[in-house]
């Protein structure tokens, strides 16, 4: 379940899981592809990044070392080629 029934009578905050997907699959009638890539860039996110994004956010500054670790589990069609160039 994505969604939790709010209440005013009860708060069931434990049971809430904080890490879910964002959204269903299913709901967005994902192929195989493309549900290995969320879960690639999950796994990453949870394993790799997480540790040190606090360390990124307090100094402001870019995580250029993420690039290395993205190639490897395969979601690299969702950065940039050149981690120096702007997005916009």
């Amino acid at each position: 379940m994505m969604t939790v029934q709010a209440s005013k009578n009860e708060t069931k905050i434990d049971e809430i899981d904080l890490d879910a997907p964002i959204f269903d699959s299913q709901a967005f009638r994902l192929n195989d592809e493309q549900v290995a890539i969320i879960t690639n860039a999950r796994r990453l996110g949870q394993n790799v990044f997480a540790d040190r994004a606090a360390v990124y956010d307090r100094d402001a500054t870019f995580p250029t070392s993420a690039w290395a670790n993205a190639k490897p589990a395969s979601v690299t069609a969702v950065v940039p080629l050149n981690p120096s160039r702007s997005l916009t």
